[in-house]
């Protein structure tokens, strides 16, 4: 049992728990370039995570006849020199952008959606959606 003299400082402290859920942490690091996505800090790691594997030398897209390299130092290069049928990013128009389609689409123009194994989430398809919109910048 709380001490009679604490009981007003438990309570307040239960009372301000749900305040500070909603203003806690983001869940991924504020870019420090004017709220920008950052393809560094915020694009490369979902393409490392669950794009990569799969679009890498020697990788399944890679033995199912695709090039695309999405691994880190090579991903941003990649996406914006685009290939000779798509254009994987149109900076400034996600819904110009294969990309964008591949991950957002349930029936995309060419394929299935990507990643294979289950969607990208909401929140990282939004992050994708975001960066592109914003210009694609390598940041």
């Amino acid at each position: 049992m709380i001490p009679r003299g604490k009981r007003h400082a438990a309570r307040a402290v239960v009372a301000m728990l749900p305040i500070w859920s909603i203003a806690g942490c983001p869940n991924a690091p504020a870019p420090d370039d004017g709220g920008k996505v950052s393809f560094a800090a915020q694009v490369q790691p979902i393409l490392t995570a669950s794009c990569a594997g799969c679009h890498q030398p020697g990788g399944f897209a890679d033995l199912a006849g695709s090039d695309l390299d999405l691994r880190t130092g090579v991903a941003y290069d990649e996406l914006l020199s685009g290939d000779a049928e798509h254009t994987l990013v149109m900076p400034g128009d996600p819904s110009a952008s294969f990309l964008f389609e591949k991950i957002s689409s349930d029936n995309p123009s060419e394929g299935s959606r990507m990643p294979l194994n289950g969607s990208l989430s909401d929140t990282d398809i939004e992050t994708i959606r975001a960066w592109i919109a914003e210009g694609a910048s390598d940041n």
